[in-house]
């Protein structure tokens, strides 16, 4: 991002536990030592999963005036093979992403009992055009990028995911499973409208509803601090106009109101500061009583 900005990486949900390492936990003191914190899950089967000890630490950063940017496909989770699928988002999301619900696919559902494959997501439409560009998916990037399990196609009976033909060779679909989109809440700007394979008519026989056109990016700012949620992870995206979005979000992230503005004064501002640290609160009597797992045991 910037010359001289230091990252530092948490991987705290292993892919494979037999090959891969994860944190424990995060702690708070590892998210105050950053200005933004990035959440990144392209695991389509987990929930982004606040109500954890990572959770709380982000929470309690956020409070402190730490600003946050989620990219999460299937942010509740894995969806269910019913039709315009809907997942509240949940008191933290909601107060803290600006996000009142999840529309998603069910597509690993779907995927796992037969040929239907509903992937559609190629590219998102840029609402703010003199600061974002419209995104497409490179398919390259995506086949290379992301694990399309195709080992177990022998056996019918077995989820089987090939980005390609088994046969001919031929891209199937080119798409984004699990994308879904969302439903805002009050004062948040929407930045990006999803883009189907299939514009406004998908396939009567695929059972999807129409996603043409449907928020998938927001950002959210108050006198606190400045969040952003996508529904998808920009590195499938051509690399020029991801690379555009990745400094543009961080630049418009590195401006945090809750420290440049001073001491807060809690009357001043109402009763937000107050929900935020009902929200903390909440957590931290889990943890007390033993209820908040990391994400890592999930």
């Amino acid at each position: 991002w910037r010359n001289g900005t230091t990252q530092d990486y948490y991987p705290v949900k292993a892919i494979d536990p037999y090959r891969d390492s994860a944190y424990g936990s995060i702690t708070l003191r590892e998210i105050l030592k950053h200005k933004i914190a990035l959440i990144v899950k392209d695991n389509a089967a987990e929930a982004i999963g606040f109500e954890t000890l990572e959770g709380l630490s982000i929470v309690e950063g956020i409070n402190s005036g730490v600003n946050a940017w989620i990219m999460a496909r299937a942010a509740a989770g894995e969806g269910f093979p019913v039709e315009g699928n809907i997942v509240p988002a949940g008191e933290i999301l909601g107060s803290y992403f600006g996000i009142e619900e999840f529309h998603q696919s069910g597509w690993q559902e779907r995927t796992a009992t037969g040929d239907v494959r509903i992937e559609d997501f190629i590219g998102a439409t840029s609402l703010v055009t003199d600061e974002l560009p419209d995104l497409f998916i490179d398919t390259t990037r995506l086949e290379s990028f992301y694990l399309w399990d195709s080992t177990r196609c022998d056996n019918p009976e077995l989820p089987c995911y090939p980005f390609r033909d088994l046969s001919t060779g031929e891209i199937i679909t080119g798409a984004m499973p699990e994308v879904g989109y969302l439903v805002k809440g009050f004062g948040t700007e929407p930045l990006y409208l999803y883009k189907s394979k299939y514009g406004s008519s998908p396939p009567v026989n695929l059972f999807i509803d129409k996603r043409e056109g449907a928020v998938v990016a927001i950002r959210y700012a108050n006198n606190y601090f400045r969040t952003s949620h996508f529904n998808f992870n920009v590195m499938a995206m051509d690399e020029v106009s991801a690379r555009q979005v990745f400094e543009t979000m961080m630049e418009w992230l590195s401006y945090q109101p809750f420290i440049n503005a001073g001491k807060v004064n809690a009357n001043y501002f109402g009763s937000d500061v107050q929900k935020y640290r009902n929200i903390r609160n909440h957590l931290h009597e889990l943890k007390k009583q033993g209820l908040l797992p990391s994400m890592s045991e999930l």
